[in-house]
């Protein structure tokens, strides 16, 4: 999926699933989604009591690996 997208504004993980910001003319962000197998949603969900957030600058987002 990663491949498939240009620059999302935002890459929320939770262990279990991905949320992805995706920003841009309406019709660019349709075909996106689409081609990376997306479907909206009303937004991420509430991070649990007591969690941290990390950040990755975006260029390191080619080099994760997940399992």
């Amino acid at each position: 999926m990663r491949r498939a997208l240009f620059r999302p504004a935002a890459v929320l993980w939770d262990g279990v699933g991905t949320w992805v910001c995706l920003e841009g003319h309406p019709a660019d962000v349709a075909e996106q989604a689409a081609g990376a197998g997306l479907v909206e949603v009303d937004g991420p969900p509430a991070p649990p009591p007591g969690a941290g957030v990390h950040a990755l600058a975006p260029a390191s987002l080619r080099d994760l690996t997940v399992g």
